[in-house]
């Protein structure tokens, strides 16, 4: 319609979005509900391009330009809403966790992607990273702990080696 060619996908489980959409999971049961919604308008704005697509291989132009200000409006601006709410639950739900260190050069946030549980590890359970190949040259790695309750493999890491500057206090207080 403008001069150049269409290189779009037609098929709404094979364009960005709905790759993304397809293998999309989370903890939070009301995402896939709204998401769920977003899916009609979505398939509706590629049915909308295949018949924009034909009107325009056709010569008829002015019809396919009016057809996609039509769905801008309406199809369009809905899936924008929606995805709006997808985003604003995103960020209502989401938490950011920091550990905080103070040292020496003053305090540093680790921020982790989630803080589960709070566990002791004994020092002869942990294994060394003797043979992890590709990572023994990693000086922050101690080594690797295995959780006995649900045998998540855990790896730990020195942060006295990922931040030097740091330098942590580890005298005991008085």
């Amino acid at each position: 319609m403008n001069g150049r060619e269409f290189t779009l996908s037609l098929d709404p489980t094979q364009c960005k979005f709905g790759k993304w959409l397809a293998t999309f999971t989370t903890d939070d049961p009301r995402l896939p509900a709204l998401l769920l919604r977003a899916r009609l308008p979505h398939d509706r704005i590629h049915a909308m391009g295949r018949e924009v697509l034909e009107l325009a291989e056709h010569g008829h132009r002015n019809e396919a330009l009016a057809k996609i200000e039509q769905h801008r409006s309406t199809v369009l601006s809905a899936l924008v809403c929606l995805l709006d709410e997808v985003v604003q639950r995103v960020r209502e739900t989401s938490r950011q966790v920091f550990i905080v260190l103070k040292g020496k050069a003053g305090f540093v946030g680790l921020c982790v992607d989630s803080l589960s549980s709070v566990v002791h590890v004994d020092e002869k359970d942990v294994q060394p990273p003797d043979g992890m190949p590709m990572i023994e040259s990693f000086k922050a790695l101690i080594g690797s702990w295995t959780n006995p309750h649900s045998g998540a493999i855990t790896r730990l890491l020195d942060v006295r080696e990922l931040y030097p500057a740091l330098a942590l206090d580890t005298a005991t207080p008085e």
